[in-house]
Parts: C-alpha cells; sequence; structure tokens
C-alpha cells in the first residue's frame, strides 16, 4: 500500500483496510477487467504436537471464517 500510496504502482486490497485514504483521494479506486486471483492462506508452524492453543486457535477461526462453503482446512 506505501508504493501505491506514493504512486509508483497499484495494489489490490481489501476496501475496509483503506477506506479512508479513498475518502481522502490519497487512493484512487480502480475497475479492472480481470478480478484479482484467490486469495491464498497458509499456517505452517514445525509441529503439530506441541502447538500452543493460540496458533490452533488462530488456524481454526482463519479455516472457518475465510474459506468458502464446502472447504476444509487441509492438514
Amino acid at each position: 500500500m506505501a508504493a501505491a500510496r506514493r504512486g509508483l504502482g497499484y495494489a489490490i486490497l481489501v476496501k475496509s483496510a483503506c477506506q479512508t485514504l479513498l475518502d481522502t483521494g490519497e487512493l484512487e479506486a480502480l475497475v479492472l477487467n480481470k478480478p484479482a486471483a484467490p486469495l491464498q492462506l497458509f499456517a505452517t508452524y514445525p509441529q503439530r504436537r506441541y502447538l500452543p492453543r493460540k496458533v490452533r486457535a488462530l488456524a481454526e477461526h482463519f479455516a472457518q471464517s475465510l474459506l468458502p462453503m464446502g472447504q476444509g482446512l487441509a492438514r
């Protein structure tokens, strides 16, 4: 986003993350001919045996809230 704010290119951002900058004119919304590529999010950790509860809870939260219906968490 910093490069886009300086006019050095564009960024594909979640609108809620940059709404203030759009409102003030610091960023400008563009309409693209094609949609952005699907989001891929990976959580990697050295082992599952002693995975802290907070890390497991975060991974489960992402799996439940960000994945489309019908897809599960790869293990």
